[in-house]
């Protein structure tokens, strides 16, 4: 089973069971050089993952509190950490993105839910 959590300075929240799929794509820091000769080699500096989930329907709570993440990201100027079970992810920083909101009924439910979940470092003093 698959599970993902969520954690900032504020909160933790562990996500509304997975719908299959979920995707985990690997992104790539590397320049392809060609020479004069047209041979090709490859400056390689950094792997990085994305994960990306979609939900068919949500509870207005779970939106709520998923939106939370993304909002304090440009509040605190933090990013959340990211721990998904079954796929030996633990606390790795991420750059949260969000669908929008598309509320089909007048209880608040939320359909068609998106996240996207970009492998990145925290900022700090240190490294900005």
């Amino acid at each position: 089973m698959y599970s993902i959590t969520l954690t900032d300075s504020v909160d933790s929240l562990t996500l509304p069971m997975l719908e299959v799929p979920l995707q985990e794509k690997d992104i790539e820091g590397a320049t392809d050089v060609t020479t004069m000769d047209l041979n090709v080699y490859t400056d390689f500096f950094a792997k990085k993952r994305i994960w990306s989930h979609s939900w068919a329907y949500m509870s207005e709570t779970d939106f709520d509190a998923l939106k939370g993440f993304y909002d304090r990201q440009f509040t605190l100027y933090q990013y959340p950490e990211v721990t998904i079970e079954g796929l030996n992810v633990t606390d790795v920083v991420v750059r949260l993105n969000l669908s929008s909101r598309k509320v089909i009924d007048n209880c608040g439910e939320v359909q068609d839910v998106q996240i996207e979940l970009r492998e990145t470092i925290q900022m700090t003093t240190e490294t900005s």
